[in-house]
């Protein structure tokens, strides 16, 4: 199985937020596809039925510098082991500091390269933070929207 695809996914993390709360551009991440992959959780149920995998109880993924952290976690691959998808639920965050998303549900597809994220999403990057009920990020493209009772606090630094 490939690195649960964390290379793929960490494009989100780097959130240097340029424009505004309704349409953000995400930069590229330094990433490490070299680094070590931890995982932990209370439980884990493999399907092999299914091609699918769940984690449960305080799960926590690692590499490098980005982290997710979820109540659960869902994984499905094909038969050739490739990743699918996964989602995760409950007290969701995706971490590469200084950056945190937060969300009540988070859904990738490594086919579409699309992440979405629903309920009580939560964008912070130091002092700025923008919130909606939903977000969906494309990673081909960089571009994400917020959808729902946005609300951005944008602090910006004063030019020299």
């Amino acid at each position: 199985m490939r690195a649960f695809g964390w290379i793929v996914i960490g494009v989100i993390f780097a959130l240097p937020i340029s424009a505004t709360a309704q349409a953000l551009q995400f930069g590229s991440a330094a990433l490490d596809p070299s680094a070590p992959l931890e995982i932990s959780s209370d439980s884990l149920s493999i399907d092999e039925t299914t091609n699918s995998a769940e984690l449960s109880g305080s799960v926590f993924i690692q590499q490098g510098a980005m982290a997710l952290a979820a109540d659960q976690l869902r994984i499905t691959y094909g038969a050739d082991s490739d990743l699918r998808s996964f989602a995760a639920k409950g007290a969701v965050r995706l971490e590469n500091p200084p950056t945190v998303i937060q969300a009540d549900e988070a859904f990738y597809d490594f086919a579409d390269e699309k992440i979405r994220l629903t309920g009580n999403v939560a964008v912070i990057n130091g002092d700025s933070r923008v919130s909606a009920q939903t977000m969906a990020i494309d990673l081909r493209t960089g571009q994400a929207s917020l959808r729902g009772q946005v609300r951005s606090q944008i602090k910006l630094a004063p030019k020299e």
